[in-house]
């Protein structure tokens, strides 16, 4: 929190949009009024089992934090693009497992 503070902001404000984006899928899963930071947590009970793995085939990283939490970080290496393409992968699952 010493380097790059002037930048949080733009962390902060592409995790809202993609809980943004999971909350229009998955609405029972995260409240998007709760992300307040560059974290994102989702109820992983609430998600589809094999989602992870399908946004980790489509270079999209996320993990979980104990059982029933998945979590999404935005830090200087994610970019707009890097939300843009997480937020595309999410689409696709929805069309693939539809």
């Amino acid at each position: 929190l010493e380097t790059m503070v002037e930048r949080l902001a733009d962390d902060h404000g592409r995790a809202r949009e993609l809980a943004d984006a999971l909350a229009r899928r998955w609405p029972s899963a995260i409240d998007p009024e709760t992300v307040h930071t560059n974290i994102v947590c989702a109820d992983s009970r609430l998600l589809p089992a094999d989602l992870l793995a399908y946004l980790s085939d489509a270079d999209v990283l996320a993990g979980t934090i104990d059982a029933h939490t998945v979590r999404f970080v935005f830090h200087v290496d994610v970019d707009d693009d890097g939300l843009a393409l997480a937020i595309a992968a999410i689409d696709r699952y929805r069309e693939v497992s539809s």
